[in-house]
C-alpha cells in the first residue's frame, strides 16, 4: 500500500511538473508570439518607420544647405523684406537680407500728430529706401534647414523717409531705426522644400530722425501761400521688440 501510494505521489509530482514546464514552455512561446507580432510585425515595423522617416528626413535636411525667406510680417511696418540663409553646419546658419521701407504705419499710430507723418496728399509723401538685416542663428538640437529651436543675435537697419515737395526745391527727412537684438525661433518643415520660421525677440534700438517742422505762410512778393520747412535731427536709445514670420524655399 506504502508503494501504491508513493508510486501515486510520484506520479503527480511529476504530472504537476510536467504541466508546469509545459505552461511555461506555453507562455514564452506565447511571449515570443506576442513579441514577435507585437514587436517585429507592429511595433517593429513602426520603429523600422520611424527610423526611416529619419534617416530620410534627416538626409533631405542635410542636402539642404540654403534657403530664400521672405518676412510677412514686417509688412505693417511698411517694410518688404527678403533673405537669405546659409548652413554652415546643423547647428549654426547666417542669414542676411535686403528690404524696401515705405510709411511705417505703427510708428505713424504713435506719432500721428508729428509733421513727419503729414497726411501724403497734403504736402508730404513717402519715400522709397532700402533696409538690410543680418542673423547669426544657433540650433542646440542641430536643426538647421529643418525643424528646430533656435536662439539669434539680430541686425536691423530701416530708414524711412518723407520727401517735401516744392515748386522750388524738393526736402527729405528720414526717421532710421537700428536694431541689435536677441531672438528666439521656431522653425517647421511643412513640406519638402517649404520652411515656415517664427520668431520674437527684444533689442537695443538706436533712432535717428530728421524731426520736420511744417509752416506756411504767404509769400509777401507773390502772394502764394508758401511751405517754410524746419528740420532738427534728434538721437535718442529704446527698447525695441522684434517680431516675424518668414516663409522660405529650400534648395
Amino acid at each position: 500500500m506504502r508503494r501504491q501510494i508513493n508510486l501515486f505521489l510520484f506520479l503527480l509530482i511529476g504530472f504537476i511538473a510536467k504541466d508546469a514546464f509545459s505552461q511555461e514552455v506555453i507562455i514564452k512561446k506565447r511571449n515570443v508570439e506576442n513579441e514577435t507580432y507585437y514587436g517585429g510585425s507592429r511595433t517593429g515595423s513602426y520603429k523600422s518607420a520611424n527610423d526611416k522617416t529619419s534617416r530620410s528626413r534627416a538626409k533631405a535636411s542635410s542636402k539642404y544647405n540654403h534657403c530664400l525667406k521672405y518676412n510677412l510680417l514686417p509688412f505693417f511696418i511698411g517694410e518688404f523684406p527678403v533673405s537669405y540663409e546659409y548652413k554652415i553646419n546643423p547647428f549654426i546658419t547666417l542669414e542676411g537680407g535686403l528690404g524696401v521701407t515705405t510709411n511705417n504705419h505703427m510708428d505713424q499710430l504713435l506719432y500721428i500728430t508729428d509733421d513727419f507723418y503729414a497726411d501724403p496728399t497734403n504736402v508730404l509723401r513717402n519715400g522709397l529706401n532700402l533696409s538690410h538685416n543680418a542673423t547669426i542663428k544657433v540650433f542646440p538640437d542641430a536643426g538647421a534647414m529643418d525643424d528646430g529651436f533656435y536662439i539669434a543675435i539680430d541686425y536691423k537697419n530701416r530708414p524711412y523717409s518723407k520727401i517735401l515737395d516744392n515748386p522750388s526745391f524738393s526736402q527729405k527727412a528720414t526717421k532710421l531705426f537700428i536694431d541689435i537684438g536677441l531672438i528666439l525661433g521656431l522653425q517647421i518643415r511643412s513640406s519638402e522644400n517649404l520652411l515656415m520660421d517664427f520668431y520674437a525677440g527684444l533689442s537695443q534700438r538706436h533712432i535717428t530722425w530728421d524731426r520736420l517742422s511744417l509752416i506756411q505762410s504767404i509769400d509777401p512778393n507773390t502772394g502764394d501761400l508758401v511751405t517754410l520747412v524746419d528740420i532738427t535731427q534728434n538721437q535718442y536709445p529704446t527698447l525695441g521688440v522684434l517680431l516675424g514670420f518668414k516663409l522660405g524655399y529650400l534648395f
